[in-house]
């Protein structure tokens, strides 16, 4: 059941400020009725699918309940709830590490983060999420977030960032060619990136409607299979210039606010604690974002019973704002250019 904490007019937009079942959904986690992953994300709707091997530092993060622990009976499970199992994305950073968004670790029954760590399990090496399920996925060993300001349940909350630690090496079993780590940037000033970036993510690949009596999604769930990917735009300096897409950047240096460069694409439940990349000159690309929660709080009505959501608005915990709070648990043992 999503919740709303409060409603506020600005222009010709509604903004929504809602707490974890719609952000962290559209902060991009996963769900359906038996598979309500309490923390609901957000996928990539319209866009492309990734080729093999063009991001290997993507993960995807899934709950251990939803998921069964014999080899054959994954192996015999249905196809679309191979897929359903997903959570959040995240990003390899080295053979034990993910960087991804916090409200992906928190339990909603508590508002503290999974205990056990276990009960998320990580996938790596494919852009594939049936490839994921079938071969099993890693179980977490210890969770990091930045507990100095990250505020659980609070869906815009400062520090949408965790680290997660794998029990055994995300590259056991995967052949090197099908995984990588991903670089992140140096440079910790609030950087404007002119270019074209990139946005990648599992989530899900249709636009949702939420019925604004019952807070609950009434059409729209199409969850994807591969990794996908759009094009999008940083405008983020619009956010003092009062552009409602890119409200929530005002005054947040640790925010990213994005927007589809063509409609439908954009993120949606499924993608959080996805990638943001960007093309450097001839270096390699760099992840500089991370999806935090969708639409930029705005919300679009239809009539006034129905809500609809993944409309090309996106803000992303800028990664460089955190570096070295990473950089004092990882010790240097990841990329950075």
């Amino acid at each position: 059941m999503m919740k709303f904490t409060f409603f506020r007019q600005t222009h010709s937009f509604l903004l929504l400020y809602i707490g974890l079942h719609l952000f962290l959904p559209i902060l991009l986690t996963n769900g359906d009725s038996e598979l309500r992953n309490e923390n609901k994300g957000t996928k990539i709707v319209g866009g492309q699918e990734s080729t093999a091997n063009r991001y290997p530092w993507e993960v995807s993060i899934a709950l251990s309940k939803n998921i069964p622990t014999s080899p054959e009976a994954r192996r015999n499970t249905p196809p679309d709830r191979k897929e359903r199992v997903h959570h959040c994305d995240g990003i390899l950073l080295n053979p034990y590490f993910v960087l991804t968004a916090a409200h992906c670790v928190i339990d909603l029954k508590t508002f503290r983060t999974f205990d056990p760590p276990s009960q998320l399990q990580v996938g790596a090496g494919s852009n594939d999420l049936r490839v994921f399920f079938d071969r099993g996925r890693i179980p977490v060993a210890q969770i990091f977030i930045r507990q100095d300001m990250y505020q659980p349940g609070h869906a815009t909350s400062p520090a949408d960032i965790a680290l997660i630690r794998l029990q055994t090496p995300a590259t056991s079993g995967v052949p090197p060619n099908q995984i990588g780590f991903a670089c992140l940037l140096k440079n910790r000033a609030p950087i404007y990136f002119p270019g074209p970036l990139t946005s990648i993510g599992f989530g899900n690949t249709h636009a949702l409607y939420y019925n604004l009596k019952t807070n609950q999604i009434v059409s729209g769930i199409q969850p994807t299979r591969y990794l996908k990917e759009i094009q999008v735009a940083d405008i983020t300096p619009q956010a003092s210039s009062g552009n409602p897409k890119a409200i929530y950047c005002q005054n947040r240096q640790d925010l990213i606010c994005i927007t589809a460069l063509q409609a439908p694409d954009s993120t949606c439940q499924g993608d959080s604690g996805g990638s943001l990349v960007v093309s450097l000159g001839s270096q390699r690309p760099v992840v500089v974002g991370l999806i935090s929660f969708g639409d930029s709080g705005l919300a679009y009505m239809k009539g006034k019973t129905q809500r609809t959501t993944c409309l090309g608005q996106t803000s992303y915990t800028r990664i460089s704002f955190h570096l070295d709070w990473i950089n004092n648990i990882l010790r240097g043992q990841f990329c950075a250019v």
